[in-house]
Formats: C-alpha cells, sequence, structure tokens
C-alpha cells in the first residue's frame, strides 16, 4: 500500500511540474529567400531549400509569433515540426557535403516580408544569424519526405533567452530559417518543404512548440505536502 501511495504521489507531483504546451503556426509570410537577398516564391505552396539557382543558396523563413507564457512558469523543451514534401533530385555530382542548417537572426514585432529578407541577408553572410544546428542532415538522395521534428537544447535555450530578456516577448515574432550550409555546383538541387498555403492543409504547417514547467519551488511544495500526507497517512495505520 505504501509502495503504491509513493508512486502514485510522485506521478501526481510529476503531472503537476509539468506545465502548458504552446504551439504557434508559422505566420503566413513564411517564404524562400535566397542567399542574395531575393525571393523567388513569395507565399508559395512549398519553399526551396538548396540551391536553386547556382551559385544562390536557398533557405525557408519562418516567422512565428511568440505565445504568453502562463505566470511564473519557464520554458523546459522547444520543438520545431515541418513537412518535405519532395526532393528534387540532387543527381551524384554535387550531393556530398552539404548540410541543413537551423538559424535563428532575431525577434521583432513585425512579420512583414521585408523584415524576414533584412533579417536573413547581409553582404557579407548569406543567411545570417545564431545558428542553432549545424549540419542536421547531408542533404542527399537519402533524404526522406514526411514530417521532421528538431528537438534541440539549443532551441530551447535561445527561446528562453528571448523571455528572459525581454518581458515583452510575448506578441513578437522569432524567425528561424533552415537552409544549406554551403551551395550546391549545379542547379535545382532542393528539399520542397510545405508552407503555411500547401493545400490549406494545416497539418502541413511548420509548427513551433514550447512546453513549460512549473518552477522549482513550487514543485518543492508539493514534494513536501505529499511526504507530509504519507506521515499523516502512516500515522494513522
Amino acid at each position: 500500500m505504501k509502495k503504491i501511495l509513493l508512486t502514485a504521489s510522485i506521478a501526481f507531483i510529476t503531472s503537476i511540474a509539468t506545465g502548458a504546451i504552446l504551439t504557434s503556426n508559422m505566420d503566413g509570410l513564411g517564404t524562400h529567400w535566397r542567399s542574395d537577398g531575393s525571393s523567388q516564391f513569395p507565399n508559395a505552396t512549398e519553399a526551396r531549400v538548396g540551391t536553386e539557382t547556382s551559385p544562390q543558396r536557398s533557405g525557408f523563413v519562418m516567422p512565428f509569433l511568440l505565445p504568453t507564457l502562463p505566470s511564473g512558469e519557464t520554458i523546459s523543451d522547444v520543438s520545431l515540426t515541418y513537412n518535405i514534401t519532395g526532393i528534387n533530385y540532387f543527381g551524384g555530382d554535387a550531393a556530398t557535403g552539404v548540410y541543413l542548417d537551423l538559424l535563428a537572426p532575431r525577434t521583432t514585432a513585425s512579420s512583414t516580408a521585408n523584415t524576414a529578407a533584412t533579417d536573413t541577408y547581409s553582404d557579407t553572410v548569406a543567411f545570417g544569424g545564431t545558428i542553432l544546428a549545424d549540419g542536421m542532415y547531408e542533404m542527399n538522395n537519402s533524404v526522406t519526405t514526411g514530417e521532421k521534428i528538431i528537438n534541440l537544447s539549443s532551441l530551447t535555450s535561445y527561446i528562453q533567452n528571448i523571455y528572459t530578456n525581454d518581458i515583452n516577448a510575448a506578441g513578437k515574432y522569432v524567425f528561424l530559417t533552415l537552409a544549406p550550409d554551403v551551395g550546391y555546383g549545379s542547379n535545382s538541387r532542393y528539399l520542397k518543404i510545405a508552407t503555411d498555403n500547401f493545400d490549406q492543409n494545416i497539418a502541413s504547417l511548420p509548427v513551433l512548440t514550447i512546453t513549460t514547467a512549473i518552477p522549482e519551488p513550487g514543485t518543492m511544495a508539493l514534494v513536501l505536502l505529499s511526504l507530509g500526507g504519507l506521515l499523516l497517512f502512516r500515522r494513522r495505520l
């Protein structure tokens, strides 16, 4: 009986300690940008990540509206979900050594196309920002279509730092970019990633998921209360 009660108490505490799960669908202005600052397919049904026209690399910029965190809670986990809907075959000429990166330029109150362009391009850096994931996987013919989930501590800490350093972070946009680390030597070598307009299918939207946690003091209080209850129960026995 005591073991059962202890197990139940721990499960109860764990369930309470886990906070909210907040999701943010990519804003409708997410689009594909080239490394020269141009955009070939604004508001299209797909973004092209790779080399569409050599030597310009193509990246996918995704604005997400940051949600309001529950009072007193902190971020424990962040994940990015996106869908690869097609692969424009790379062939064997330049498929080796090109990897997909995840970058985060900055946050802003605006999600306009111009903001996306200036945030992700400069004269010296093709796709600017903090590298959150360097070389997630090699972009070659072994890449498969379907849903992909990026769940990295670097992404979690980046989003948490935004809230920590800006009390008005909720309601602003964070820009996340998927881009190849280098360009292919040939044209038309890219992954197709679904945008918000892809067949009007909500399941294909890139989604940012933020999981929060109740602060440690609250968790410790629950632990003490549960232990106190167990002691009282034991004495009555």
